[in-house]
């Protein structure tokens, strides 16, 4: 009798072990095994450092801009791990040159030459893209329900929707003038005196190419539901070509008309951004920041 009661025990007991191991394994299974949902849409957010760098010559000094931009984007998933991503955005891109002495410059022309000094320049730029990535995505599963950390990686395609400059002189001074077909050189510090140095004001549009970019980002991704997520995460970008206008321009253009010749100070104009100039060169985009997306999947 008592046997039996031991084989009671040791049935319930194989039972119970049983029905455990069932619980363990059912909890080993990932949340999302269901059906691989391909398609993603999103939205994003960002911003930090966006900004056009590029090299200044005659000791000018640049800094970067900070700024953001958004846009909406569409990934096909190839594979839990593997995806590929596009979309379009807009971003906006800043920065600044300054230059405290631009002394004895030489602007020549058709039959005459210049000298002038520039003391306190300084230009802000901005300029509009549209942009367009094309990125590889690889994500890695950090736990059971669904969290993930995505790498993405690829290349970014630009266009200047507008650009602009904004600069401001604190003093422009004309030195001196040699016309060659009088073969004279005429100091504007006699001719007219006092030859003051003058302020000046002036701001347009800037010409750039269009940038192409390598691009690369990290974000943590959070289920929301079984069809939607937030991801956080940084992003870099880098422009791989020049933006700068293939013809650089003056920075001053002097009128050689002897009426505009025989003005205090003689005629002149700032031909636009310094960015299109001899004294700027290597215009390329930077893009360091954090971004936001809200993703949804079907």
């Amino acid at each position: 009798m008592k046997y039996n009661y031991i084989i009671i025990l040791m049935a319930a007991f194989i039972g119970w072990s049983g029905a455990l191991q069932a619980q363990e394994t059912d909890l080993e299974q990932p949340v999302d095994a269901g059906k691989l949902r391909r398609h993603e849409l999103s939205a994003n957010i960002g911003g930090g450092i966006q900004s056009l760098t590029f090299q200044l010559a005659n000791r000018g000094v640049s800094a970067a801009g900070f700024s953001g931009g958004g846009g909406i984007g569409y990934a096909f998933h190839i594979s839990r791990l593997l995806s590929v991503g596009t979309g379009v955005g807009i971003a906006h891109y800043g920065g600044s040159a300054e230059y405290n002495v631009l002394s004895s410059q030489i602007f020549r022309q058709s039959g005459a030459r210049f000298t002038y000094y520039i003391g306190g320049y300084r230009e802000e730029l901005s300029t509009l893209l549209l942009e367009i990535p094309l990125l590889l995505r690889f994500s890695i599963a950090i736990g059971d329900k669904g969290q993930a950390l995505r790498f993405a990686g690829g290349v970014r395609f630009g266009l200047p929707v507008s650009a602009r400059y904004d600069c401001t002189v604190a003093k422009h001074k004309t030195q001196s003038a040699l016309l060659e077909y009088e073969n004279v050189e005429y100091e504007f510090d006699v001719i007219f005196p006092p030859n003051a140095p003058v302020p000046i004001s002036e701001s347009g549009k800037v010409r750039l190419n269009a940038p192409f970019q390598i691009t690369a980002e990290i974000a943590y991704r959070l289920p929301l539901s079984s069809r939607s997520a937030i991801s956080v995460g940084a992003y870099f970008g880098y422009g791989l070509n020049d933006m700068q206008a293939t013809k650089k321009k003056p920075l001053v253009t002097y009128s050689t008309l002897e009426n505009d010749l025989n003005t205090s100070p003689p005629k002149y104009t700032y031909t636009g951004s310094v960015l299109n100039t001899g004294f700027a060169s290597s215009i390329r985009t930077l893009a360091i920041g954090l971004k936001v997306q809200v993703e949804l999947l079907y």
